[in-house]
């Protein structure tokens, strides 16, 4: 059986998209999660007629999918693997809501490193987006997971299901 693992970070208020596209970019490289320019690829927009296209350029990659109200994913390269880094608008208004990483299940799986870099980058993610909600695991999307569900709920204060690779829930605003 095949399937990806998801990394879901769900944000406590969303943001508007140039801002939160630009933060999760700077804390993948911030963690060493992609270490050059190079490791941009694909950009969809989101927009159901478009065609996705490779862009090397990453400031033009971020800049194309911030640009659209459903902003969209970027497929980065990772220690030689390809990570799908969806942008989420709950709304697809141009703010994002939170972010949703995902990798191959085999490729994550023979590469025993890559969990310990995806765990810690959930971890980064969770706190550099202020999120309420950070889940990992094998089969989240294909098990049904739905993210804007899940977004209510954790804004309205609830905790609902269990992820055993990451599971972070932060009711409450960080104090600083």
């Amino acid at each position: 059986m095949s399937g990806t693992y998801d990394l879901f970070v769900l944000q406590r208020a969303p943001m508007p998209g140039t801002a939160g596209v630009l933060k999760v970019h700077a804390t993948m490289r911030g963690h060493d999660a992609i270490t050059s320019d190079v490791d941009v690829y694909i950009v969809d927009r989101g927009d159901d007629d478009a065609e996705p296209e490779q862009i090397i350029d990453v400031e033009q990659a971020l800049a194309a999918v911030s640009a659209s109200p459903r902003l969209g994913l970027v497929q980065y390269d990772i220690d030689d693997t390809f990570v799908n880094c969806t942008f989420l608008s709950e709304y697809n208004d141009g703010y994002m809501d939170g972010v949703k990483l995902s990798i191959e299940q085999r490729a994550f799986e023979e590469q025993p490193h890559l969990r310990d870099k995806m765990v810690a980058l959930g971890r980064a993610l969770h706190d550099e987006l202020d999120a309420v909600r950070t889940v990992m695991a094998w089969g989240v999307a294909e098990r049904g997971f739905d993210w804007r569900a899940e977004l209510a709920k954790a804004r309205g204060g609830e905790r609902a299901g269990t992820f055993d690779l990451l599971d972070l829930f932060s009711p409450d605003p960080p104090t600083r």
